[in-house]
């Protein structure tokens, strides 16, 4: 892997916010019991 300097962070944290919108809801998922648990704290 590639090292990073400090002067590239805004440019990982804009290339990571690009990712993430593009991928973010195929890349989600609920795991088993959390929606009825939540429900019950909620």
């Amino acid at each position: 892997m590639e090292h990073y300097g400090p002067d590239q962070v805004e440019e990982l944290i804009q290339t990571y916010r690009e990712y993430s919108l593009v991928h973010h809801d195929q890349m989600t998922k609920i795991f088993s019991g959390v929606a009825k648990n939540h429900s019950s704290i909620a």
